[in-house]
């Protein structure tokens, strides 16, 4: 009887040592660390691994290494840069915590209070989604900036031109009504912007990803860090820019600027 319950006793000891190592084992696959939380140094590494294996995917590079943990618009990310960048506007890449989303990050030739900016642009399968969207925002800028003198524009049927390329037919009669209260033919023959604004000098961070598309709607969300003053604390903005296909063209049926 004795032996018996000994050998009861151990198998059922046995049994809970197992079960509690089961449970541990699912608790690990199922564990989700809050942002910022320290993360043991086996997982970190293993992370930061998983971090490098997404941009070489993405990217198609291979000299690459994990730097950091950084925080942008209140989210936390992995940071990965190429070994042999001379480009010191390319810090590298940035990946969201859940492995979902990697950025290529432009850094934007601002401080403020000695904090580096960045632009984040998501890198979207066809690797086009930076291409789209400067160019719809320099487009866009012709009416409330003077055109950068590499785009300068020369006539009304030239920024006609540009504008049609890029926003859908009720947009571009919108712009084009626009341009004949902001723009106009100088003395010396120019075609010039005569009205025109500041730009947000105050922005700090901006990320730009796409957030939905089906096969017939893209929409665009840009969110950026925007305060009133070089003391007080930034808030995020967002910004919504839906693109539409239209005859297999995608235009722009919406496009507000960001700074």
């Amino acid at each position: 009887m004795k032996k018996f319950l000994t050998f009861l006793l151990a198998g059922l000891l046995l049994f809970g040592q197992a079960n509690a190592l089961a449970q541990e084992i699912q608790q690990n696959k199922e564990e989700k660390y809050p942002i910022g939380s320290c993360i043991p140094f086996e997982r970190g590494f293993l992370k930061n691994q998983q971090a490098v294996e997404l941009v070489e995917k993405a990217t198609g590079k291979t000299d690459l290494m994990f730097v950091e943990q950084k925080k942008y618009l209140g989210q936390r990310f992995y940071l990965v840069k190429v070994i042999n960048n001379t480009n010191i506007k390319k810090f590298g890449y940035a990946v969201n915590m859940d492995f979902s989303k990697v950025f290529e990050i432009e850094y934007n030739g601002k401080n403020f209070a000695d904090i580096p900016t960045y632009n984040l642009y998501e890198i979207y399968p066809e690797k086009n989604l930076k291409h789209t969207l400067k160019h719809a925002i320099k487009i866009r800028s012709y009416f409330e900036f003077p055109a950068p003198t590499e785009d300068k524009i020369t006539s009304e049927e030239a920024l006609s031109k540009k504008v049609k390329e890029v926003f859908t037919p009720e947009v571009y009669k919108e712009l084009m009504e626009l341009s004949k209260n902001v723009y106009a033919t100088a003395p010396n023959g120019e075609y010039q912007l005569q009205v025109g604004r500041g730009a947000d000098i105050l922005m700090g961070s901006c990320m730009f990803e796409l957030t939905k598309e089906t096969p017939d709607t893209k929409i665009y969300t840009i969110k950026k860090e925007s305060r009133e003053d070089d003391t007080s604390p930034f808030e995020i903005k967002e910004y919504k820019m839906v693109q539409k296909n239209i005859d297999g063209k995608w235009l722009f049926e919406n496009f507000e600027l960001y700074y």
